[in-house]
C-alpha cells in the first residue's frame, strides 16, 4: 500500500508537494483515518473497498506518516540515479 502510494507521486512528480503536505499534517494523522472511516461508504464509489480498508488502518498508526515520507524519498532519490 505505502509503496502503490508513494510510487503514484513520485511518478507524478508531486514529492516536494506531498512531503510537505504530509509533514504539516502530521498531528492530524489519527483525526484524518477517523474521517476517512466516515467517508468510507462514499469512498468505495471510487475506490476499491478493501484499499481504503487498509488505507484506514495504515493512518491509524503513528509512523505511517514516516514510512510514507521515507518511501517517497527513496523513490525519488532512484529516480534522481
Amino acid at each position: 500500500m505505502i509503496e502503490r502510494l508513494a510510487e503514484f507521486v513520485v511518478r507524478r512528480r508531486m514529492s516536494s508537494v506531498a512531503l510537505m503536505t504530509l509533514e504539516s499534517s502530521r498531528p492530524l494523522n489519527f483525526v484524518g483515518s477517523q474521517a476517512l472511516a466516515f467517508l468510507s461508504p462514499l469512498l468505495t464509489l471510487i475506490f476499491n473497498s478493501s484499499d481504503v480498508d487498509r488505507f484506514i488502518r495504515l493512518l491509524e498508526k503513528r509512523r505511517s506518516v514516516d514510512l510514507i515520507c521515507d518511501t517517497i524519498l527513496e523513490l525519488e532519490n532512484a529516480r534522481d540515479d
